[in-house]
Parts: C-alpha cells; sequence; structure tokens
C-alpha cells in the first residue's frame, strides 16, 4: 500500500498501513511511537498540504505530526504518532519544533478520502455542543 494523505472538513486524513512503500521504521517494535515514511512515497493531496501548513509548532522535538529532511542525504521524512489510520486537526494537534511542511509536494492524481473517514468527521463536526 501507498500511504495518502488527504483533507476533509480542515481535518487531515492520513490512511497507512504496516507494510507502506517508504516506511523507514517498524512501527510495531517496543519502543516506536508511530510512523515514520519517506515522503516522496506517500501521496499527498493539494487540500492535506495546505491543512498541514496550519499545523503549529511546538517547542518539542516530537510533535502528533512531524516533517523535515533529515533523512539520509537529506531525505524529506513525514512522520506521525499512532497507528496507521490518524486524524490531525490543525489548531487542536500541535507538530514538532522542526516541522515543515513547505517540503512536501502534492501528486497529481486526484485522492478520494476514505468514505469511513468521512463518517467519522461528519459525526465529529456535527455533534451538538
Amino acid at each position: 500500500m501507498v500511504t495518502q494523505i488527504t483533507e476533509y472538513r480542515g481535518i487531515i486524513v492520513i490512511e497507512s498501513d504496516y507494510k507502506t512503500e517508504g516506511l523507514i521504521n517498524d512501527p510495531l517494535q517496543t519502543g516506536q511511537l508511530g510512523f515514520i515514511v519517506q515522503a516522496d512515497k506517500i501521496k499527498f493531496s493539494q487540500g492535506a498540504i495546505d491543512c498541514l501548513k496550519k499545523v503549529q509548532k511546538s517547542r518539542d522535538a516530537i510533535g502528533e505530526v512531524m516533517c523535515d529532511n533529515n533523512g539520509p542525504d537529506n531525505t524529506v521524512l513525514f512522520s506521525w504518532l499512532a497507528g496507521p489510520k490518524r486524524f490531525i486537526e490543525p489548531g487542536k494537534h500541535k507538530a514538532d519544533r522542526d516541522y515543515n511542511p513547505s517540503l512536501l509536494t502534492a501528486c497529481t492524481e486526484e485522492l478520494v478520502t476514505d468514505p469511513e473517514a468521512v463518517k467519522i468527521i461528519d459525526s465529529y463536526l456535527d455533534r451538538e455542543p
């Protein structure tokens, strides 16, 4: 599988799996907190990149989402905490201090957000306060 990152109603939707192309670490091993993937192996929608640019940096070395060119030979790496399916909400989730989503490139094909993710986001955003 190729990791796909889209945006729906202002929320970033990450869809991946434990054998995704470009995976740098083994998220199932002890001590691993999430996924580290070569950014050039990920399909980003332009909407996702625009939304990722709204995620604020923190002062910490680790964040809910991370993007930098600290990989081998300055490879751009994109990473996130948690499992293969993840939602990131700008304004609620923070990035690490070295976060640089300007390093990302959108793919040219049209990406479709998983219908289950759409249902979950609709339920979350449409709930009564």
